[in-house]
């Protein structure tokens, strides 16, 4: 899973919340009320409280990266599977 923003202004909930995406895939739905000046729902997104995220946090088991530069960008083979990926 990976925290992917917050939301501070307490104008669409009462309370401080994190949005968390995981890597289920589109298996829920945005809010019926999404704000209009929100990005885009990202599938498989949940929101969270500030608490039960805290919770996660100080499991001990998370990462954070910043300001790497990774690996060189590789051309790699096209083992058939070009143009058979929906994208949705």
């Amino acid at each position: 899973m990976a925290t992917v923003g917050m939301d501070f202004t307490k104008k669409f909930w009462p309370f401080n919340v994190f949005f968390i995406v995981n890597s289920w895939g589109p298996w829920n739905q945005a809010p019926r009320d999404w704000p209009k000046d929100y990005p885009p729902w990202v599938p498989g997104m949940i929101v969270t409280k500030e608490d039960d995220w805290e919770v996660c946090v100080r499991s001990e088991d998370c990462y954070a990266y910043g300001n790497v530069d990774g690996f060189p960008p590789q051309k790699l083979p096209d083992f058939g599977a070009i143009g058979l990926l929906r994208h949705e």
